[in-house]
């Protein structure tokens, strides 16, 4: 969104905080926004008790393959 808003000229986003134009790269700003959304809606689900699901991986799918995949030469 903020590098459209820019009509991708630039990578510098001005984000007003309390009244305040505050300039960044737009990607930061991007990073932040997800940090505190991970942040909020994790309390909000764990405060729900909603499951974390159930990991599936076993110790087979960590061991090595008996006869891996071999590159090919092509000339």
């Amino acid at each position: 969104y903020m590098a459209y808003t820019l009509k991708f000229a630039s990578s510098t986003y001005s984000l007003n905080l309390f009244g305040h134009p505050e300039l960044g790269y737009a990607a930061v700003w991007a990073v932040l926004a997800n940090l505190i959304l991970v942040v909020v809606l994790s309390a909000i689900f764990n405060g729900a008790k909603m499951s974390n699901g159930v990991d599936k991986t076993s110790p087979s799918d960590y061991q090595p393959e008996v006869n891996p995949a071999r590159a090919v030469e092509t000339h």
